[in-house]
């Protein structure tokens, strides 16, 4: 028998149908509101879900609230069904326990509105000392195959949102359809921040502890969950809050319009509350509180349909918050849902801050407030009450210092308030910024397209180049009347955080936090451009493109200097200097610019700027960087390492326009350059996957456990002669060596059947393994002991093998003394799979590149020993592993290094400190 519960929730039996707009979402309520599936008006019959699950795996068990193949489930609970008259809105409720989280789970149902509010609140139980686990998914979510798998899109169905600035931001989202995008689910949450956990895994979606680890392709960070530890990320309480839509095509313009209304923010006003938003931004025309707009008559001029949020779905109320200089302004806009009669303005005085507020357009349900603060207001922070229909509305107001620009004798200063009129005309913003020089800046949002601005100061001379960029990404620019034919526009990336805590994820940080000077930027929060010689030409700014982060200027300056000296001369160098260009991140580092060859141009003309004479250039990875014709090139994707990261889809987008090989094999040769073919040899667990990986499984390496591991065995002569045919042919446009890396990701040879049965017939036993310990081959000083050294030397003899294989066909193609460099850890290389000494002993290598693995120390010094002067040491100083500066400075000073280097240096040489650092040691070494 049917019992129907209004606003679209109807119960059958133990069934329960929530109807919002087309979606159609069904749950079990006697087995803890568990989803049992969900379909669109677009598709009625076509079910949308494979799986709603919430789970996790700790201590080796999985425990899961919809328990498949051997998982542990959940303790179940009754749902509970409720319908408030107040709200019209209707919710089934639940709990469900496991023996390490308790889950509160709410699916709420608003008039009119077509989303279901979805809401789980964990908390943890019984982890002390448990120590980490799984994050299987909190929850996740897996789709038909109505739906197609997001990874095989050709466009990202997603936007990350939008920072707006008083504490106001569009909401993220994520669209989820068939193949021709005609139908689907739409989902997206208030608090952008709630976004940054979900995880797109191909055909579903997995929310997923927050993700605060510093960036390893080594290890799970993006789905471990913390329990009870010092540093957990995960408890004892956490909530996510968000919302599940079904959509049409014809009808999705329509949803984000709804979605962008949900930027408002709900502000304390006595017993009351003030909603504030940004007009413009959503199709508000009239309040969504006023009776005769819903009865439809048009009395207050808006449309009877218009849908907005309902309040109660909105974030809880924080009060509204301004800051600028004395004698600054502002202007914030609310919307009254109590206001019912017409009002006065009125105006509050508080420590010289002056409060007025206004009704708009005699509506009673908007208001503006206005706030200035007198030419003499006192520095400070006040809160000032200001009486509305909706109650006493509390804003903080806090009057910053100025800051002026900076002085200097004969310095050429121009502020973010000189360039304003140009900036506008160029699409840039203008607003105030208080905590910066000057108290103005020019700002350029993430993905925005502001034109350059091009900035002509009438200079003769020598002048060091600065601009200030707050805690922005930096900058693009280009000088006019450069001595030295540089004819490229350059990067200067600004970020001040520890590269070694850099994360995967949206940097979703807000635009107050973006436009105030940042610990170590020094008075004015300045980035060095270039030192350089004018003759009456200028000076182009530009936003940097990097799509997930803003743009600030707030003054440009000249400062006199010496003449800029010529460029580099790197003949007759005693010992070299070495970037490791990891390529694919140079989509990451300049976004869409990544499309241009200039840009590419720029980047290897960058590392001679700065000093550098040898660059290891990236040729493979899980798949070719460039237009090979035996492997297969790497293709464009919206995610890493399981993160959903649209701007990881520019560099294989890139890839179909460009080939960055051979720009670059071009472009060394204008600056002298060494330019070695880099492969990151032995890993296919990353977001693409070469097709011969996928074509042979019986040649995929195993762990110690026996469990397949995403490599390739290299004791497998037709592995071997695959791969180094990749690299003759990268050799072939012109390379003038090659980098073979045993640290992505190690060990080189592992468990395949070959390698064992081979060390039976040699030894007469199995190979040590200690897959019961749950050791993880980092974990390197467990092993030790003759019987691990032997295995080790043993499986080494195969990548020795790999590079006699890649001599030998270099050779055949006329390339017999091409240099072979190769990168160890000098705390672990044996292990990784290279025995240095055979090798060295045989003239396999010509040179060793020492890097620490992971966490690991560099100790290159234990090299020494080993090399015995045989071949040059290279050691590298590593920023996403925490390596500041300093290190390039001390590895300079050791003489007995054959040469120092920098590892990602497609983002270092245009990243300060280590650029300038580079530059510094590059004149000490001639």
């Amino acid at each position: 028998m049917e019992t129907a519960v209004r606003n679209g929730l109807v119960v059958l039996g133990t069934e329960a149908r929530l109807q919002a707009g087309d979606l159609t979402l069904l749950l079990d309520l006697a087995a803890g509101a568990r989803v049992l599936g969900a379909t669109c008006a677009r598709r009625p019959r076509v079910p949308l879900l494979d799986r709603w699950w919430c789970g996790y795996e700790a201590g080796g068990q999985v425990w899961s609230d919809a328990p498949r193949g051997g998982e542990c489930s959940f303790g179940l609970g009754p749902a509970r069904v409720t319908y408030d008259e107040a709200s019209r809105a209707g919710e089934v409720a639940a709990d469900v326990v496991a023996p390490h989280l308790r889950v509160s789970k709410r699916f709420t149902l608003y008039p009119d509105l077509p989303f279901v509010r979805v809401r789980y609140r964990m908390e943890t139980t019984g982890v002390e000392g448990l120590g980490p686990g799984l994050a299987v998914g909190l929850p996740a979510i897996a789709f038909t195959d109505a739906l197609a798998d997001a990874f095989d899109l050709p466009e990202d169905r997603a936007d990350d949102g939008l920072d707006l600035g008083g504490g106001l931001a569009l909401p993220a989202w994520r669209a989820f359809g068939d193949t021709a995008g005609a139908f689907g689910l739409l989902l997206f949450a208030a608090d952008r921040q709630v976004m940054s956990r979900l995880h797109v895994t191909g055909r579903g979606c997995a929310f997923r502890p927050g993700y605060y680890l510093a960036y390893s392709t080594n290890v799970v960070t993006t789905r471990e969950v913390r329990f009870g530890l010092q540093h957990h990320n995960y408890g004892p309480v956490d909530e996510l809050d968000w919302f599940l839509g079904a959509f049409r095509r014809d009808d999705l313009p329509a949803l984000r319009r709804l979605m962008s209304a949900f930027h408002a923010r709900r502000r304390p006003a006595g017993d009351g509350e003030a909603l504030e938003f940004v007009p413009g931004v959503s199709p508000w025309g009239v309040s969504p509180w006023d009776d005769a707009r819903r009865a439809g008559d048009g009395s207050t001029g808006g449309e009877a349909d218009l849908l907005l949020p309902p309040t109660e779905a909105l974030p809880r109320p924080w009060p509204a918050a301004v800051t600028f200089p004395a004698g600054g302004t502002a202007t914030r806009h609310f919307l009254l849902p109590g206001a019912a009669n017409a009002w006065q303005p009125v105006e509050t005085h508080a420590g010289g801050v002056i409060v007025v507020a206004r009704p708009v357009n005699r509506q009673p349900q908007y208001a503006t407030v206005h706030i200035s603060a007198s030419p003499d207001a006192p520095p400070g922070t006040r809160s000032v009450s200001v009486p509305l229909p909706a109650g006493q509305l509390d804003v903080v107001v806090d009057v910053s210092p100025s800051v002026p620009l900076p002085r200097g004798d004969q310095h050429v200063v121009i502020g973010a308030a000189d360039m304003a009129e140009r900036a506008r005309a160029a699409g840039w913003s203008v607003v105030a910024a208080p905590e910066l020089p000057g108290g103005v800046a020019l700002l350029q949002r993430p993905g925005a397209a502001a034109r350059p601005i091009q900035l002509e100061p009438d200079l003769r001379g020598s002048y060091d180049v600065f601009v200030g960029v707050a805690q922005s990404a930096g900058i693009k620019f280009k000088l006019d009347g450069e001595l030295d034919g540089e004819p490229y526009w350059s990067y200067v990336h600004a970020e001040r955080a520890d590269p070694g805590r850099s994360v995967d994820i949206q940097s979703w940080q807000l635009l107050e936090t973006i436009c105030r000077l940042g610990a170590g930027s020094g008075p004015h929060g300045e980035v060095f451009l270039r030192r350089a010689t004018f003759d009456g030409g200028g000076l182009q700014l530009a936003p940097h493109p990097f799509v997930h982060a803003y743009t600030v200027i707030s003054h440009v300056r000249f400062a006199p200097a010496p003449p800029p000296e010529p460029p580099r001369v790197f003949s007759g160098r005693r010992r070299y200097i070495a970037g490791l260009a990891d390529i694919p991140d140079v989509g990451n580092d300049i976004g869409a610019d990544a499309l241009q060859e200039e840009a590419w141009r720029e980047v290897v003309a960058q590392h001679a700027r700065v000093g550098i004479d040898t660059v290891y250039w990236r040729v493979d990875g899980q798949c070719p960087d460039f237009h090979t014709r035996i492997g297969t090139v790497r293709y464009s994707v919206p995610r890493t390492h399981t993160l959903y990261s649209p701007r990881f889809r520019t560099y294989g987008r890139a890839l179909e326009r460009l080939d960055p090989l051979r720009i670059a094999v071009d472009e060394k040769q204008h600056w002298g350059l060494r330019l070695l073919g880099w492969m990151r040899t032995n890993n296919y667990s990353g977001n693409v996957v070469a097709r011969f990986f996928v074509e042979h499984p019986e040649w995929h390496e195993r762990r110690e456990d026996g469990s397949p591991a995403p490599q390739l065995c290299l004791a497998v002569p037709e592995v071997r002669a695959h791969k180094a045919a990749i690299l003759r042919e990268a050799v072939a446009y012109g390379l003038d060596g090659l980098l073979i890396d045993t640290l992505r990701h190690p060990p080189m040879v592992g468990y395949h059947p070959v390698v064992v049965e081979a060390y039976k017939k040699e030894y007469g036993e199995d190979p040590p393994r200690e897959p019961e310990s749950r050791l993880l081959p980092s974990w390197v000083e467990q092993r030790t002991g003759e019987r691990w050294e032997r295995w080790f030397r043993f499986r080494a003899q195969f990548f020795a093998q790999f590079l006699r294989d890649i001599r030998a066909g270099l050779a055949a193609d006329g390339y017999d003394r091409l240099p072979i460099h190769v990168r160890v850890a000098p705390t672990r290389y044996l292990h990784d799979g290279a025995d240095l000494e055979a090798l060295l002993e045989e003239g396999l290598v010509d040179a060793v590149v020492a890097s620490r693995y992971v966490a690991d120390p560099l100790d290159y010094e234990l090299l020494f020993p080993v090399v015995r002067d045989r071949v040059p040491i290279c050691a590298i100083c590593d920023p996403i592993r925490g390596d500041r500066e300093a290190l390039l400075r001390q590895l300079q000073r050791d003489e007995r290094l054959g040469g120092v280097g920098i590892y990602e240096s497609n983002r270092m040489v245009h990243t300060a400190p280590y650029r300038d650092t580079l530059l510094e040691i590059a004149r000490s070494m001639g």
